[in-house]
């Protein structure tokens, strides 16, 4: 079946981080009620604060922060997304200083949105939403996300055993949104 004749949804899904962004792209047809394609990978920006030139005259935080912000261009360029989703900040009293990067991250994504693609969504998902809609349980097993995104056939698309959290995570934000909205059959 042709594309043309398919109702697309373009979806990308993020499970921000400072040093690590999981970034997926999950094809959906609206008229068959189901995902068609799926790709992830993450974004390390600690590997590419090695190679900018500016490493010498702005800190480490900045450095990640323009990198990050220049693959989310370059994302968003690639995959012109109908929408955007994100994992929502979340606060553990064990690690606070995560959730100010959290907060920074999610925002210069939604900056990067409204300044060159206003026309395009950002949505935010509770972690504890997507959890509950990829049926997983324990929170901390990485492993279960993984096996849950298996169960749910999402294996036919790629091969999870080839990405990190970060990329699995991503696409259960991605699934999640779906789930949430009744999108799925």
């Amino acid at each position: 079946m042709s594309l043309y004749k398919m109702n697309i949804i373009k979806i990308v899904a993020l499970d921000p981080g400072l040093n690590n962004t999981g970034v997926s792209s999950i094809l959906f047809d609206y008229n068959s009620r189901s995902i068609v394609g799926i790709a992830a990978y993450t974004i390390k920006t600690e590997d590419l604060i090695k190679k900018h030139y500016m490493t010498n005259y702005l800190d480490d935080r900045t450095i990640k922060q323009l990198m990050l912000k220049e693959k989310f261009i370059e994302t968003v360029e690639f995959f012109k997304p109908d929408v955007v989703i994100s994992e929502a900040p979340f606060f553990y009293s064990s690690k606070p200083v995560a959730f100010k990067a959290l907060v920074e991250v999610i925002n210069l994504f939604k900056m990067v949105l409204a300044e060159s693609y206003p026309q395009t969504p950002f949505v935010q998902l509770e972690p504890l939403m997507v959890k509950k809609h990829v049926k997983s349980l324990n929170i901390h097993d990485k492993d279960s996300t993984k096996e849950a995104l298996e169960v749910l056939g999402l294996s036919k698309y790629l091969l999870l055993n080839t990405l990190d959290e970060h990329a699995v995570d991503a696409i259960s934000i991605g699934y999640a949104f779906l789930k949430s909205r009744d999108l799925l059959l």
